[in-house]
């Protein structure tokens, strides 16, 4: 069971540097790339909760 769990993680890890790119930087260093990767995702995450907030918001102003 905990194969498959590390597993679907490695698969989301590889889709996220697919749809990013991360593989034609091939000159960088490992630690930058995580460290990149890090910040990209952090980056999205906020973005959700900043969108949701705004969709909360907007629901509560307008009657939706």
């Amino acid at each position: 069971a905990l194969y498959f769990q590390r597993m679907k993680i490695e698969i989301c890890f590889r889709d996220l540097k697919s749809l990013l790119h991360i593989h034609k930087v091939m000159n960088k260093s490992q630690v930058y790339l995580n460290k990149m990767l890090a910040m990209v995702m952090l980056a999205y995450a906020i973005s959700l909760i900043v969108g949701e907030a705004i969709l909360v918001i907007g629901m509560l102003a307008f009657g939706g």
